[in-house]
């Protein structure tokens, strides 16, 4: 997995799109609302259980299938936000 940047993103009106192929440990349904699958935090992103957790103060985006476990496992960062964007879990569609 590389680490895409955005360098545009815009919160009303912009998706990332997660494939299930990739993303696997989502466990929600194509097209659905990833929810509980995502956090914001503002340190370190090893302290959410979240699948995917953005950290705010830096713009940074993880995949982190283990949850609260040590590590992410065969996740990490998978992309950069220029500009460190606010994001919810509106912004992410699962294809």
């Amino acid at each position: 997995m590389g680490i895409d940047t955005i360098t545009d993103f815009q919160s009303n009106r912009d998706i990332i799109l997660l494939d299930k192929d990739t993303f696997t440990a989502i466990t929600t349904a194509a097209g659905g609302d990833i929810g509980n699958e995502f956090a914001t935090v503002t340190s370190s992103p090893r302290t959410s259980d979240a699948i995917i957790v953005y950290n705010s103060s830096t713009g940074d985006l993880f995949y982190n299938p283990n949850g609260s476990a040590a590590g992410f496992g065969d996740g990490g960062r998978f992309a950069i936000l220029s500009g460190n964007p606010t994001l919810t879990a509106d912004n992410f569609q699962i294809g």
